[in-house]
């Protein structure tokens, strides 16, 4: 088992860095990357963490696809070590192994590292700070309850979901004696403060925007009506964030820590709470929040301490009554979502099987790039007015595939598109300078515009044209590109306009 465990795990990360050299940005990445081009202590809709993983992983391994996305590579790869760490104590060092090896399979945690997204720090620090208290719980000294407090404050500064992983803590601490008991000493109160200053980054940075983004991450965003059908439709998206033999099995690991709960078993009270309080949360919730910018991931911190567990469920589902239909259920559960996530590592690093829906997030955008490239190389005269030429992209998902790829060749602006709005990401740019604006500021200058016409529906693109237009004197036409991955099977279409003469 152990052989062919760490056989799946290198030609699963083999095929992780592959599709990230070969991958364009994922949109949410291009916005990261330009993140990390003015660092800071947080952004429209996120803190610094991301953004500094980036620029750490391009300044060490250059300004590629590959180097943006490499450190988050790093944690994927660590990722399972952290659940055997927290698993070995609990169930030994065999059933360790295997909760490592599912972390592989179960797709909410296996696909960690591929793009470099708040996730993936996310979900690896909120493994060390289940690891950390759980050592706290059980072991003498306060190192424990610093570390598990330190962990928590870096997780802090990763996204806003992250504040579930210290509320669970808290509500453990509450909610059962044995957590009551160590509210008397000073553990959990080292571990408290040493987890605010985590908070201090968003706070600052909401203070700055009079909350803007916390109205948005916590209001704005989400239906202003429920919709109950979303509760049925929230089960399947889990099933297929965890495969539906994996979510089933995981479930039933719940189940049986909360009964481990019921009869005082300390472990299972603190895992069951942290798991209950993610999964039951997202689930409760889903009327209202969010569905239409990929929440099904977002309650991926509650399957980590399932894991430990699931290994020990599904032998004793086996030895309890072991027909047949019982062995090939305990060996499809894992081996199911190994073939799901190794299909789907193998189109995306190879395009073997030419799935569009795969591809259509990335596509198109390093051709677009070298279509603009080429045109201020033929061209130069057009912008020699400016000291650096000027590039307009008419949304951050362009545009931060743009300056990826021509950097500080451009000085680049963004149009106030209505992607930038549903995405929280419109008061970004002005912040920067490189908003509306920034653009107007220049007036008189030349700039090369690129236009994802694909990106705007039908209905909006007269009067997003018109918007376009407004900026310039005269917006003249240079050419457009069409290349595969639009959606319905049409390709993308990229525009190219020189703009005279900014308004």
């Amino acid at each position: 088992m152990k052989p062919a465990l760490c056989l799946f795990f290198l030609l699963l990360l083999l095929a992780k860095v592959v599709a990230a050299a070969r991958l364009d940005l994922f949109g949410d990445e291009a916005f990261y990357y330009m993140c990390s081009r003015h660092l800071d202590l947080a952004y429209a809709d996120h803190p610094f963490m991301t953004a500094l993983l980036v620029r750490g992983g391009v300044e060490l391994f250059g300004a590629s696809a590959l180097g943006v996305r490499s450190l988050f590579l790093v944690l994927g790869a660590l990722f399972p070590g952290l659940i055997y760490l927290l698993a070995r104590p609990l169930v030994g060092r065999r059933d360790a192994f295997l909760s490592a090896g599912a972390s592989l399979v179960v797709p909410a945690t296996a696909h960690l590292g591929l793009l470099a997204l708040p996730d993936v720090p996310q979900l690896f620090l909120a493994a060390t700070a289940l690891l950390l208290f759980q050592r706290a719980l059980e072991r003498p000294g306060l190192g424990w309850w610093f570390a598990a407090g330190l962990a928590t404050a870096l997780g802090l500064c990763t996204h806003y979901r992250f504040v579930l992983v210290p509320f669970a803590f808290g509500l453990f601490l509450v909610l059962f004696r044995d957590g009551r008991l160590r509210l008397k000493g000073a553990g959990p109160w080292v571990a408290f403060a040493t987890m605010l200053p985590g908070l201090l980054p968003i706070l600052i940075y909401n203070w700055r925007l009079d909350f803007e983004p916390f109205r948005f991450q916590g209001v704005e965003r989400h239906a202003a009506s429920a919709d109950f059908e979303a509760l049925l439709e929230h089960i399947p998206a889990q099933m297929v964030a965890a495969t539906p033999l994996l979510y089933v099995a995981l479930i039933a690991v719940l189940v049986l820590l909360l009964r481990r709960a019921r009869r005082g078993d300390l472990n299972a009270a603190f895992l069951s709470t942290f798991a209950l309080l993610h999964l039951g949360l997202f689930f409760l919730s889903s009327p209202v929040t969010d569905s239409d910018h990929a929440s099904i991931h977002w309650p991926a911190a509650g399957y980590l301490p399932l894991l430990v567990y699931l290994p020990g469920l599904l032998r004793d589902f086996r030895a309890r009554r072991p027909t047949r239909l019982r062995r090939f259920l305990v060996a499809a559960t894992p081996a199911l979502g190994a073939l799901v996530l190794g299909l789907a590592f193998l189109e995306l690093s190879t395009n073997v099987f030419g799935i569009q829906a795969l591809e259509r997030p990335f596509a198109g955008f390093r051709e677009a790039a070298r279509e603009a490239e080429r045109v201020l190389d033929r061209q130069p005269e057009l912008f020699s007015a400016s000291r650096t030429p000027l590039l307009v992209a008419d949304n951050y998902m362009l545009a931060g595939n743009l300056d990826l790829r021509l950097g500080d060749r451009v000085l680049l602006f963004v149009l106030d598109h209505q992607k930038n709005h549903e995405h929280g990401r419109a008061a970004q740019f002005p912040q920067w300078g490189n908003g509306e604006a920034g653009l107007r500021a220049r007036s008189g200058e030349n700039a090369l515009v690129v236009v994802e016409r694909t990106r705007t529906s039908n209905r909006r693109w007269p009067g997003w044209k018109r918007h376009v237009d407004s900026f310039f004197q005269e917006l003249e036409p240079l050419g457009e590109l069409s290349t595969p991955g639009g959606r319905d099977g049409r390709p993308k279409q990229f525009l190219l306009y020189l703009g005279r003469g900014i308004r």
